[in-house]
């Protein structure tokens, strides 16, 4: 799990977390004998949840600016299904065969599928019409959130290790 504080992006600033997939089980397979490997399995996903602050004093939802004096709080959330499928190719072992060190690269694809996204805005102030647009725009905002995500159904892998022997 990693914490994010005040990570700027989009003239927003971000305070939450992220829990990062770290768990794998995969098998390889070296079909000419050699240090050549294709490996196949499953890894663990990602998740993110985080509160956002405007960083100009306004949100934008839907097209519609507001004042950041208009929303009470802005929260988002991205899910992916917790295992995913891998296939990669790499080279090296694990263990060397013959010496202490050994080294190893892999190069891989998780198809994650789109993750489920999620948003909430609340509304400060007291005018109810402005509450009803707002509400009305932060489910529009979070389809236009959820239509890009579904484009990221595919996350490139680049793995690196060095392992010794004792």
């Amino acid at each position: 799990e990693h914490t994010l504080h005040d990570l700027e992006e989009s003239d927003l600033t971000f305070d939450g977390k992220a829990e990062i997939g770290g768990m794998h089980a995969l098998l390889d397979w070296h079909p000419f004998g050699g240090n050549f490997r294709l490996s196949a399995g499953a890894i663990e996903n990602a998740s993110l949840s985080a509160r956002v602050q405007p960083m100009a004093g306004t949100y934008t939802l839907n097209g519609t600016s507001y004042s950041a004096d208009d929303i009470g709080d802005a929260t988002g959330a991205a899910e992916y299904e917790s295992i995913s499928p891998y296939a990669g190719l790499g080279f090296g072992r694990a263990l060397s065969r013959d010496g202490r060190f050994a080294f190893s690269a892999d190069l891989g694809v998780v198809f994650t599928g789109s993750p489920e996204v999620e948003l909430n805005v609340s509304c400060r102030i007291q005018n109810a019409m402005r509450c009803a647009q707002i509400q009305e725009d932060a489910p529009a905002e979070e389809a236009q959130l959820q239509d890009e995500a579904d484009q990221l159904e595919y996350w490139p892998v680049l793995s690196l290790g060095l392992s010794y022997k004792f």
